[in-house]
């Protein structure tokens, strides 16, 4: 027998984190026990396919409170009773109010809305808890995340679990060219010693961090270069900044030109400075190519990261000890390389792709078999 889980996502059209997610769980669960609707708010080009049996649907929404919502509330909610839909999972704000508020009555027999950052809109918040009230369950993608959805939403523990995010050992553990190929591409000079970040060029992750300890790092180790893979509206404001440290030519960016895998292959070191953070997939990346990690000491980093094992967490958040690790690593290749294969054997432990979409389907099974009904009445959901 298949089941129906419908997924509620803003877009596809941008490899992020949760999309990127999202693409695996589509193309690896079981499609002898799945059918997966994928529901997307905006009719933009994906970024990837999706395989069939599985479905995707588009249902253009671009605010909540308006006339267009009310038909997209309709046509989903048609879709859902159309399709014996058995499971709604949904992601991000506006689709977790479409789908909740769709599913609402049905047949259906749960609903999950995913927490997945620590970044939330204070605006948002009386929405997310009216819609709680109506959420079979919360799923978070780390501890940390869980704990501030019971902080920020004042949801009952009990009510949330988490599933942390998965990574493939195989795309990021083999990279397609070799390293003297992908440095070619990349106009980084044989023999440089390479510290990179994979992160989308966005506020949240606090590049300019990054280059300040850059600047620090160049000071001691030469040969060092900084390699910045990601996209986003920051760039010329990260390329000018990089200028006035005076390590412009050190600085490499690149954006979806070049495969992630192949950028993890020329780095010794991967580092993450974020603000905040839910569960970095570019902790994960980094661990799957055999790199230890420097990052900064929020959000899920600690729930990956072992300090002194398979990196370091910078608890301090000072430019001058985010700097000092990368310098220890660089200068010890030792024990640069022993925390990569043990971050990478905690990897295929804990964070390998196919046992995340494993503890997905028995997720789903769980919640189909002993389902946990909606709230009845209004008075009821006031109090979930």
């Amino acid at each position: 027998m298949s089941w129906n889980i419908l997924v509620a996502i803003e877009s596809l059209a941008q490899r992020g984190g949760t999309e990127t997610q999202l693409f695996e769980l589509v193309s690896r669960i079981d499609s002898s026990r799945f059918h997966l609707h994928v529901c997307c708010l905006e009719d933009n080009e994906p970024f990837c396919r999706i395989p069939p049996p599985h479905t995707l649907q588009v249902f253009p929404l671009r605010r909540i409170n308006s006339l267009g919502a009310i038909r997209q509330f309709a046509r989903l909610r048609s879709y859902i009773q159309r399709n014996e839909i058995d499971i709604v999972q949904t992601f991000m704000f506006k689709p977790s109010a479409l789908g909740v508020i769709a599913a609402w009555g049905t047949h259906c027999q749960a609903t999950i809305t995913c927490r997945r950052n620590l970044d939330f809109a204070p605006g948002h918040n009386r929405i997310v808890r009216f819609l709680n009230g109506r959420t079979a369950r919360i799923l978070a993608n780390s501890e940390a995340v869980k704990a501030k959805v019971v902080e920020m939403e004042g949801v009952s523990p009990e009510k949330i679990d988490v599933l942390h995010n998965g990574v493939d050992l195989d795309r990021f553990g083999r990279p397609t060219n070799s390293i003297a190929d992908t440095l070619a591409r990349l106009r980084i000079p044989p023999g440089a010693a390479v510290v990179g970040m994979v992160a989308n060029l966005r506020p949240v992750k606090d590049i300019p961090f990054f280059l300040d300890a850059a600047s620090q790092v160049a000071g001691q180790i030469p040969e060092a270069v900084f390699l910045i893979v990601g996209e986003g509206p920051l760039r010329p404001q990260l390329e000018a900044y990089a200028a006035e440290l005076g390590i412009r030519e050190k600085v490499f960016f690149v954006g979806g030109a070049m495969d992630v895998a192949d950028c993890l292959g020329v780095m010794k070191v991967g580092c993450l400075s974020s603000h905040v953070e839910g569960f970095s997939n570019s902790i994960l990346e980094y661990m799957a190519a055999r790199l230890p990690v420097v990052a900064t000491a929020v959000g899920g980093n600690a729930e990956a990261i072992v300090h002194d094992v398979t990196g370091y967490l910078v608890q301090e958040r000072t430019i001058d000890r985010f700097a000092r690790h990368i310098i220890d690593l660089l200068r010890d290749e030792p024990a640069r390389t022993a925390m990569g294969l043990r971050g990478y054997d905690r990897c295929r432990r804990i964070f390998d792709i196919r046992e995340v979409v494993r503890k997905h389907e028995e997720y789903w099974m769980g919640l189909i078999q002993r389902p946990v009904r909606q709230p009845l009445t209004a008075a009821a959901a006031g109090r979930a």
